[in-house]
């Protein structure tokens, strides 16, 4: 199946074959960040015996794309077997690989980059409840249109 196809509706995020969203295994609350304006790079140049600079072009950096999960397993056990596909996808790749994301407003859209990590708040693991964040760099910043 190819990349992208398991979205169906507003609030999913797909990387690889994990589908994050209101799919009862992992939810993505609002709050994903970093579709905005990457941070530009400047090359501006000092200058060292006058006020100011001389400015070069700006270039967009890359993106990096924040999403935060919430995994319901019921218990710790069942919290885990939904936590271990997710370390899976979102652990370091030596290709590029697109992440999917479809939010209101914005349609579905890709970005072509690497997942850089999923960090975990185990303090309500009892409850079988693991809240993540889980981290995406665009070294390609344009979000495209699907």
């Amino acid at each position: 199946m190819p990349a992208g196809d398991l979205i169906t509706g507003d609030y999913q995020v797909e990387l690889g074959s994990v589908l994050i969203g209101m799919t009862g295994r992992w939810i993505a609350p609002p709050g994903v960040a970093g579709l905005g304006v990457p941070t530009p790079k400047s090359a501006d140049v000092d200058l060292q015996q006058a006020a100011g600079a001389y400015g070069s072009p700006d270039w967009a950096a890359q993106r990096t794309v924040t999403v935060p999960v919430l995994i319901d397993g019921t218990t710790g056990a069942g919290a885990y077997a939904l936590f271990a596909p997710m370390v899976a996808a979102w652990s370091p790749s030596t290709i590029d690989v697109e992440l999917h994301l479809q939010l209101p407003g914005f349609g579905h859209v890709k970005l072509i980059g690497r997942p850089r990590g999923l960090s975990e708040d185990l303090s309500l693991l009892p409850e079988g409840i693991i809240n993540c964040l889980a981290t995406f760099v665009g070294l390609k910043p344009a979000l495209v249109a699907v």
